[in-house]
């Protein structure tokens, strides 16, 4: 079952994500082609004091692989330390794409 992945980034600014996602893929933004194996969605941008991405992943095992491979390694490199919050998980009951 698909999930929703909520991560909040108090303190992150624009140019921090773009860093990360630099580190995974080589360069900012994330091309079509790049997307990982079981994202089926990715957004990102600011809100009060911080930064936050919103995913929706095929399973949780995916988006946990990825997150242990690719984003911690990643956010380590740039930061200095991992995420401070938890991402909040839920099952995607519904999920409506236009193609």
């Amino acid at each position: 079952m698909a999930v929703g992945v909520l991560i909040p980034m108090p303190g992150v600014e624009r140019k921090q994500y773009e860093d990360v996602t630099a580190e995974i893929f080589g360069h900012y933004p994330m091309k079509v082609s790049e997307i990982p194996e079981g994202m089926l969605l990715h957004s990102a941008g600011p809100n009060d004091g911080g930064w936050y991405v919103f995913d929706v992943w095929e399973t949780i095992e995916r988006f946990r692989s990825f997150g242990e491979e690719q984003l911690e390694p990643a956010v380590r490199a740039v930061m200095g330390t991992g995420l401070d919050h938890r991402p909040q998980i839920f099952e995607v009951e519904t999920l409506v794409q236009p193609h």
